[in-house]
């Protein structure tokens, strides 16, 4: 599991937190948020979740997320995840809680008996 700092509390001001997911190759890191609360903007300015699919910081960008919004369930193309998380000097928020697992594309290798289209999901599959 992550959570913010101080998590279910307000988070401090001014921290950086970066945690770093590996999981044995062949496989995908995925991420659900379970709660999530950060001081909005439009442009995520002040507090954020930056995640990245790989080990750091150059890695390809996933996504950024701010606000009152759940972000959706995040999976890594490699078997890395670079998650950092920033507040600014202002307004503090309760944060975020996610869990992390390590994911297996069940559609890779067979079809699953799918009429149409196996297509993955977070720790399972649907046609």
């Amino acid at each position: 599991r992550i959570d913010s700092p101080n998590y279910p509390l307000e988070y401090l001001a001014d921290r950086e937190c970066i945690w770093r997911i590996s999981v044995p190759e062949n496989r995908q890191v995925a991420l659900k948020f379970q709660s999530f609360e950060l001081e909005n903007h439009d442009n995520c300015a002040y507090d954020y979740v930056e995640i990245r699919d790989g080990k750091d910081v150059d890695s390809q960008l996933i996504g950024i997320y701010c606000g009152y919004i759940l972000p959706p369930n995040i999976k890594s193309n490699s078997n890395h995840m670079y998650i950092k998380f920033v507040s600014d000097g202002s307004v503090q928020k309760v944060g975020f809680s996610a869990v992390f697992l390590q994911e297996l594309d069940e559609c890779k290798f067979t079809n699953h008996g799918c009429q149409h289209e196996c297509i993955n999901t977070l720790g399972s599959y649907q046609c």
